[in-house]
Order: C-alpha cells, then sequence, then structure tokens
C-alpha cells in the first residue's frame, strides 16, 4: 500500500530554480550585471504595475544588489559603465523604496530610498 504522504521519493531532486539562482554572483562581468539589472527593473515594474509589491520589491532589490556588487567584477566598471550602473541602481532603489511604502515597510524604504 503507498502512503500518499509519503514525499521521501523528492529528497534528491535539486530545485532547478535555487541552482539558477546560485550563479556565482562574482564571476559576471559588468555588462551582464546590467543587464540581469535592466530585466529585474522591468520585472519589479510589470508586478508593481499588477500590484504585486512583494514580488516588485523582490525584483528591484535582487538588481540592486547585483550592482552594489560591480566592483567584484574582472575586469571591474570602466567609467562609462559605472555611470550607467549608478543611474540603474538608483531607479532600482528608488522603486524599491516605493514598493515598500505600498507594503507599509518603512524602515526598509527609507533605506532604499537614501542609498
Amino acid at each position: 500500500k503507498h502512503d500518499a504522504n509519503d514525499y521521501s521519493k523528492w529528497d534528491d531532486i535539486s530545485d532547478s530554480d535555487e541552482e539558477a539562482s546560485e550563479v556565482k554572483n562574482d564571476d559576471l562581468s559588468v555588462v551582464e550585471r546590467l543587464s540581469q539589472a535592466a530585466t529585474n527593473k522591468s520585472e519589479g515594474n510589470d508586478f508593481f504595475k499588477a500590484g504585486e509589491n512583494k514580488k516588485a520589491a523582490d525584483a528591484y532589490r535582487a538588481g540592486a544588489t547585483l550592482l552594489a556588487e560591480a566592483d567584484k567584477s574582472k575586469p571591474g566598471p570602466s567609467v562609462g559603465q559605472q555611470a550607467e550602473v549608478d543611474e540603474l541602481a538608483l531607479s532600482l532603489n528608488l522603486n524599491l523604496a516605493m514598493a515598500e511604502i505600498k507594503l507599509e515597510h518603512w524602515k526598509p524604504a527609507s533605506v532604499a530610498a537614501t542609498k
């Protein structure tokens, strides 16, 4: 007889979404960081427009985090790339602040707005 609640057969299966998010961010180039952060911003905007503020905040935060670590890229950002990083990071952080305000998360909103 099979137990419908026996999930042990799933123990050896890895979560592919988790693995994808575990790509070593230190290995990303500045161009890859900018591209992924722009995608995060676009996804965040879509979530925000749909009223899914938690998902929007998560997307904006992911993009901002990628850019905050742009100096870890080898080689580091050029002067022009740094200007792009700064501009996109500002936009992501302000969008994050607005999403946090909608969630009534006042402290995280304040932190994001002042980065």
